[in-house]
């Protein structure tokens, strides 16, 4: 036979609401606890620690005058008279000036942040956690208000500042047996508490005081269900992120990896859900609404009730039979039930072998999704290299065709004034006779000799060599030693055919074609130049050669 009887509890408990971020729901969860504990016949005190943000007696507005509580000395008073006085007997003290009692089973009383009058501002101003433990004994005096308070009731709420201040540190560090840490589902809420915990588990290992191992209990609030992917999404992470604040939750003695109850049962089975009731005002859901509702707060703040009722004990009653869970924290007699017991052994061995079988399907799913992102990298990278491939070759392809294009025109033209010049040549030496043969023999190279006059101003000639392309010459006005390459500076060539010389920068500009100076002179069949420079231009096809003078002997 289990039982519990509430005289066992030879000395009580300390337990700390905190909340990282405000607005989570932290004071009505103690409020609604409190009142739970009490009615089930535990002696309980509630504290409001929220000294910068005081409020938790509006909870009970319905059960005392908020303003006469309001008038009560509290717990900033408290604090005050330390400092007064160094030397102050707590035992002498009137907690009758303290304590507001709230009629709920005649076991829960109240102590405030302090009296509201206008000094409390000025009070909570002076005060200084860190000059209080140093000038004035601060610790060993908040020590010796705990004990008295774990020498008068069994349970101890104290509802604690949020962030990172120096009040929440005495409350999650110095003061607390369980730390009750209620959180959203965010990142910045979450992550706040997780290293909260952290800070106060190596903080109480480093207080003089003596303690048993700070016990943790997150719990997620605001819960809500409509959501359910995104809900256990979270539940996940929770799950995996949690495990080091519940280390103390129950093992099988056989395999001491398997919880009796895991964190993520745990969890579902105190999570706090959102109702938008109860975001108006301060309202007390076990007594508005009690507690048999498994989808109202009430029932949810009844299940946490528990777990602190029987002091994180036998918590895997929780999935095999709430009710005599919530039987064991009223201390209330429970019969063995050996049909019970077999069942329950039976659904935790189904159980069991179901978590097993989820989790080797956890594995496979996962080793397929990496085998299917794997594939689809390998997928993507092949559809990407196709694509560049096919940009860049088209590309390619439409610059070499405009090339050949371009050449083609300027070779088809080139040949066209070639014929045009040959077949002018014929036509006047067919209609001439041999009578005047010389006489137009000395007028060309009369008309010659006047051409490269133009030449003696010193000026840079330059001559159009021919088409270059592709490692062969396409069209070629000059004859060479190296005939399959392009020639070379200081070479002799000469003439194939009649070729202007220019003065000037040879250049070729889109939309405008070739860009050069003047004519200065005619190169003729048959002339020699002695190659200065070798120049490409239009992206290297066509070649031009720079030259100073003639060689013929015939030039000046």
């Amino acid at each position: 036979m289990y039982y519990k009887s509430k005289t066992s509890y030879v000395v009580g408990k300390v337990i700390t609401f905190y909340s990282y971020k405000g607005g989570v729901g932290r004071s009505m969860a103690m409020a609604n606890i409190g009142v739970i504990l009490a009615q089930w016949g535990y002696k309980t005190l509630l504290i409001d620690w929220d000294l910068e943000a005081p409020g938790l007696e509006h909870f009970f507005k319905t059960h005392i005058n908020i303003e006469r509580a309001k008038k009560k000395l509290g717990l900033i008073d408290l604090f005050d008279l330390k400092q007064k006085d160094k030397d102050i007997n707590l035992l002498n003290l009137n907690w009758e000036d303290f304590i507001t009692k709230i009629p709920i089973n005649n076991n829960l009383d109240f102590l405030s942040a302090g009296k509201r009058d206008e000094e409390y501002i000025s009070k909570l101003n002076a005060f200084d956690f860190n000059l209080f433990y140093d000038k004035y004994n601060g610790g060993q005096y908040l020590e010796d208000l705990r004990e008295i308070w774990i020498s008068k009731y069994q349970f101890i709420l104290i509802d604690s500042r949020t962030g990172l201040t120096d009040s929440s540190g005495v409350c999650s560090i110095q003061m607390p047996d369980i730390l009750i840490l209620i959180f959203t589902l965010n990142n910045q809420s979450f992550d706040g508490i997780k290293n909260v915990a952290q800070k106060a588990i190596n903080g109480q290992k480093q207080i003089v005081f003596d303690r048993f191992r700070l016990r943790i209990l997150p719990i997620p609030s605001r819960i809500e269900n409509a959501e359910t992917f995104l809900m256990d999404e979270w539940m996940a992470k929770i799950d995996i992120e949690s495990e080091g604040m519940l280390d103390w939750l129950p093992r099988y003695n056989e395999s001491p990896n398997k919880y009796l109850l895991n964190p993520l049962q745990l969890i579902n089975q105190i999570k706090i859900p959102y109702k938008t009731l109860y975001a108006y005002g301060e309202r007390l859901a076990v007594t508005e609404r009690g507690t048999s509702d498994p989808h109202d707060l009430g029932y949810v703040y009844e299940t946490i009730s528990a777990v602190i009722a029987n002091d994180l004990q036998h918590i895997d009653l929780l999935s095999d039979s709430r009710d005599t869970f919530i039987k064991k924290a009223k201390g209330e007699s429970v019969t063995e039930d050996k049909s019970l017991l077999d069942k329950v052994a039976f659904e935790k061995q189904n159980l069991e072998t179901k978590l097993l079988l989820n989790e080797q399907l956890l594995i496979i799913n996962k080793q397929k999704l990496y085998k299917i992102s794997q594939i689809s990298v390998l997928i993507f990278f092949v559809l990407f290299t196709l694509v560049s491939y096919y940009f860049f070759k088209t590309k390619a392809v439409e610059k070499s065709n405009s090339t050949i294009d371009s050449i083609l025109i300027r070779q088809s033209t080139l040949r066209q004034l070639e014929d045009k010049s040959d077949s002018t040549y014929k036509k006047s030496i067919n209609e001439s006779d041999n009578r005047r043969s010389n006489e137009i023999s000395k007028k060309l190279d009369k008309n010659r000799d006047k051409k490269h006059l133009d030449l003696k101003r010193n000026l840079e000639a330059y001559a159009y060599v021919g088409i270059y392309y592709d490692g062969k010459w396409i069209e070629k006005n000059f004859t060479f030693d190296n005939n399959d390459s392009l020639p070379k500076t200081g070479s002799i060539i000469k003439a194939n055919i009649a070729v202007n010389a220019r003065a000037g920068i040879i250049e070729y500009n889109e939309g405008k074609g070739w860009q050069n100076k003047e004519v200065v002179g005619a190169i003729m069949l048959g002339d020699k130049i002695k190659v200065d420079s070798v120049y490409g231009v239009a992206g290297g096809s066509f070649i031009w050669v720079k030259f100073k003078k003639f060689l013929n002997t015939n030039k000046k």
